[in-house]
């Protein structure tokens, strides 16, 4: 059993377990770090190539952004011919690290459906069943990334470039994404820590805590 603090109440999830638990860090890239980073030394000896993928995420909220004000964000993700529907629920334990509690499953179209979670998986607190018929598309992001594996011992951290745009479902803004992300697979947050100090020390890189619903959000308000 697992309990997290989310919307001012400690709530306890039995269903969770630590592959829910997403765990990263972040950088923003300008266009000479992204050449840098894919033609440097450090990929080539340290990180084996995983695979390169289009990703096209719409996310979904009501009107009144309900989910938004709950920490919430919910997404559908198309991805090599496969819907993939996703509640992410941000938790905060440590300010230099972005976490939340992932919670998937697949769907056959772009409307959301909380039958495909699984009886239990979410919090009544949420009341995302409550707000399912008033859900929209607000906004979506359009993602090449390109993944690597760093392996050391009991460690696996997954290394990530992705680029690409978010746009506005409401008009023609967009912001262009352009980012490192660093997601701890097995291991612990102090060495996902010390890994991300290597691309801050060689690179000269700037963590970065806003997600891709961050800037969304931002980008629709």
């Amino acid at each position: 059993m697992t309990i997290y603090l989310l919307l001012g109440f400690l709530i306890e999830l039995n269903v969770m377990d630590s592959r829910n638990l997403e765990i990263e860090i972040k950088f923003q890239l300008t266009k000479t770090q992204l050449n840098e980073l894919k033609d440097s030394k450090f990929f080539r000896d340290k990180l084996s190539f995983s695979f390169k993928k289009h990703n096209l995420t719409t996310y979904f909220d009501t009107a009144r952004h309900d989910l938004r004000k709950r920490n919430c964000a919910l997404r559908i993700r198309e991805s090599e011919d496969k819907k993939t529907q996703t509640l992410k629920i941000g938790v905060q334990n440590d300010p230099s690290l972005q976490q939340s509690i992932e919670i998937s499953g697949p769907v056959d179209s772009l409307v959301p459906n909380t039958e495909v979670f699984k009886s239990g998986s979410l919090p009544t607190a949420l009341g995302l069943a409550t707000l399912e018929a008033d859900l929209l598309p607000i906004f979506k992001t359009s993602i090449d990334r390109t993944q690597w594996e760093y392996k050391e011992g009991q460690t696996q951290i997954e290394v990530c470039i992705d680029t690409g745009e978010i746009s506005s479902l409401r008009d023609s803004r967009a912001l262009e994404v352009s980012e490192l992300e660093l997601e701890l697979v097995k291991g612990t947050t102090s060495i996902l820590k010390d890994f991300s100090n290597v691309f801050i020390e060689l690179f000269g890189l700037v963590p970065y805590h806003k997600t891709k619903a961050d800037r969304g959000y931002s980008l629709i308000s």
